[in-house]
């Protein structure tokens, strides 16, 4: 029989230094060394855009032992989207585009010409075999869960099959579901074995296993139990061991030869657990006792083929931050196509802000990840700066848009210059969601709600256990209960509306800095999440203003009362934004308000001396931008990224008290549960009373200031 084994190796756009250090260390420098040592063993690596980028400038010489192994022909390399894109839901001129430049990039560095790609995730849509093929390769892996949705037996699957979309044919590996799940985590015999049957049932049968290649020393335990206990050396010993009746084979040399063993048409489909991450969290939560009755009735294989979760579009919708990093790159995107077409390094820039991990959450993915984000919005703003610097030679400029920038069917206004951002969603709140600061590419608005994940209610039934399992055995990452700490747990609080800035608040009397923080105070108006119409979208004198009203309702004590906000967003060509506030008092008595204007920021870790809060006080304070706190009578916050060297000033018209405290998500991930800093929600309050018919005004100042 023959053995197809392919590994993926990739480490996402924004990971530290040291990650990429450590992982190389711990996982892709000892595979490498034991492949050189196993002459008789032959596979199919992926390595993507970020990792090649890393080794190239810190481990120039792995380059070297990578030609040495295609040149034995010990070793065939993959393509794919050169920064690990999931090409369906990106535009497809850039898909095309990360497709070339991998290719290209492989031909240059190790003169070999990739035949297939690696498919970020597996997120399979049917459209994709024409732009794979376009794209000058031929074939790609998927796992046997897509066969099993298209109507094949996975116990039947083996080989490749071909689909085609337009006419493209495109050859297609099922993944071997139980080889993913017994390798590494059982003895080497149980995966020899498993071969053996397969051959014994179907000779010449080929089985193809395609899987990350973290899993070989950088998942928890698995260091120690794939190197430091031999568990890949023996494996490999193994498989030499067999070759009277056991082949490996690189994916291109089974395709040529080998004919197909025929023709399917496969469902939008990515593997398993990701389709049941990406269901909304309850539907999830319902999905998985499902699961669970059926396993227990023992019908869970018989009928397996007929239940599947979402599908990856739907973290989009699951997490509006993931959707508002698309928006943009989408915005870019045009931006960068329609100005700079033959500009690469912009091109490049792009193409680093749609690595997938940012935009998605299960026990992988990094959407909870701040600096993850970071690196996307990052990457985004320095090709938007490109096309600036490119369209505009006046220096200083601003200007304006309407449009539906996230594709929710609602106008959005981009207010921006040479050196801000200001995006507004009139129909939240008349929200501010997205605050650039372009010298250094840094978006102060890339927060995260708080919002109920299905293994939150389970987390207090999970009993604590470690990562071996029995006999020293390292057990599968989806397999492993991670314990839970009492800060978790009084960390689960959920958002009703999304941390944007320049959310307009009416607080009842119950309100206390801990209710507010916990999302449980008395809220009396009805602002926070509600449209605003648009009133004026004009520019004046070097400046942008729009205007936005909402005609809302105050609960008072008498009842619901009419209360109307206008607020006018003023964005100067210096970068200055100016947001002034018109309150009115449509009742015909006096309203007693305290309205509270919320900010949501961050400044990246929540706890380094070198990111803090400073406002003036009597007692001149300065804090963490993770701390919480209060203060009385202050007229101005300022945001210090040292780091950065820039530092933000919030300035309000008249003194106020304040507020602060960290916005922390609680999110799982293969080394347990963690508590992530996500911002910093900044809170000036103000008490007054307005009479009938009267108004009352407030301005703000939003300024930057490089350090």
């Amino acid at each position: 029989m023959y053995f197809l084994f392919a590994v993926h190796n990739h480490q996402p756009v924004g990971n530290f230094g040291h990650v990429f250090a450590e992982a190389w260390q711990r996982c892709y420098s000892p595979f490498l060394a034991l492949l050189k040592k196993h002459p008789g063993i032959r596979c199919t690596l992926h390595y993507s855009g970020p990792l090649l980028e890393w080794i190239e400038l810190n481990r120039p010489a792995a380059f070297t032992d990578i030609k040495e192994l295609i040149n034995r022909r010990q070793v065939e390399l993959l393509g794919g989207g050169f920064y690990e894109p999931i090409l369906p839901a990106i535009p497809q001129e850039d898909a095309r585009g990360q497709l070339t430049f991998m290719s290209d990039y492989l031909r240059a560095t190790f003169g070999s010409v990739p035949r297939g790609l690696w498919l970020a995730e597996r997120v399979w849509e049917p459209q994709l075999p024409s732009l794979i093929k376009r794209a000058r390769l031929e074939f790609t892996l998927l796992d046997d869960s897509h066969f099993v949705y298209g109507g094949l037996d996975r116990e039947e699957l083996s080989g490749y099959y071909i689909t085609e979309d337009e006419g493209c044919a495109l050859a297609v590996f099922p993944v071997n579901k139980k080889l993913r799940y017994l390798i590494p985590f059982s003895e080497p015999h149980s995966a020899i074995d498993y071969l053996r049957q397969a051959e014994e049932k179907s000779p010449g049968v080929g089985l193809t296993l395609g899987d990350d290649g973290e899993k070989f020393g950088v998942w928890p335990g698995t260091y120690k139990w794939v190197y430091e206990e031999r568990y890949l050396d023996r494996f490999f010993e193994l498989i030499e061991d067999s070759s009277d009746w056991l082949t490996m084979l690189t994916l291109s040399e089974y395709l040529d030869r080998f004919p197909p063993r025929g023709k399917v048409y496969l469902p939008t489909a990515s593997y398993d657990e990701m389709m049941e991450w990406a269901l909304p969290a309850r539907a999830q939560a319902a999905f998985e006792r499902t699961i669970g009755e059926l396993k227990r009735e023992k019908r869970f294989d018989q009928l397996s083929r007929f239940l599947r979760g979402g599908f990856w579009r739907n973290f989009l919708v699951k997490y509006p931050e993931s959707n508002l990093q698309r928006s943009k790159s989408f915005h870019v995107s045009r931006m960068v196509h329609k100005e700079l077409p033959g500009d690469m390094e912009t091109k490049k820039s792009l193409w680093r802000s749609q690595c997938n991990c940012a935009y998605w959450h299960g026990l992988f993915g990094g959407v909870y990840l701040n600096y993850l984000r970071h690196a996307n919005y990052s990457n985004m703003i320095k090709a938007e700066v490109a096309v600036d610097s490119a369209t505009h030679t006046e220096g200083e400029w601003v200007e304006s848009e309407r449009t539906d920038y996230d594709q929710d069917g609602m106008e959005e206004i981009l207010l921006r210059s040479a050196r801000v951002n200001a995006f507004l969603s009139p129909a939240c709140g008349g929200s501010l969601f997205e605050l650039d600061y372009k010298p250094r590419c840094f978006n102060l608005s890339n927060t995260m709600s708080r919002r109920e994940e299905a293994y939150h209610a389970a987390m207090l039934e999970q009993p604590k256990k470690g990562a071996a399992g029995e006999g020293g055995v390292v057990q599968s990452i989806h397999d492993m209960v991670k314990s839970i700490t009492p800060e978790l747990l009084n960390a689960l609080h959920y958002d009703w509306y999304p941390r944007y800035s320049l959310l307009d608040h009416f607080l009842g009397s119950g309100t206390t800095p801990e209710n507010f923080a916990d999302c449980k105070y008395p809220e009396q108006g009805d602002f926070v999440n509600q449209p605003y119409e648009i009133t004026a979208l004009e520019k004046r004198q070097g400046s942008v203003i729009a205007s936005l009203r909402r005609r809302g309702v105050f609960h008072s004590p008498k009842g619901l009362r009419e209360l109307d906000i206008l607020k006018t967003y003023t964005l100067h060509r210096n970068g200055l934004i100016g947001v002034d506030y018109c309150i009115s008092n449509g009742a015909d008595e006096a309203l007693e308000l305290w309205m509270a204007i919320e900010f949501n920021m961050t400044l990246l870790a929540g706890n380094q001396a070198e990111r803090y809060l400073s406002f003036e006080s009597p007692e001149k304070i300065a804090r963490k931008a993770g701390s919480r706190g209060t203060a009385d009578a202050i007229s101005f916050v300022d945001l210090v990224n040292t780091p950065d060297s820039f530092m933000v000033r919030i300035s309000w018209s008249e003194p106020a008290g304040f507020w602060h405290f960290p916005i922390e998500t609680v999110s799982q991930s293969e080394k347990g549960f963690d508590l992530s800093y996500q911002g910093s929600l900044l809170l000036p309050h103000f008490r007054f009373v307005l009479p009938p018919g009267g108004d009352k005004k407030i301005s703000i100042e939003i300024g930057f200031r490089e350090l």
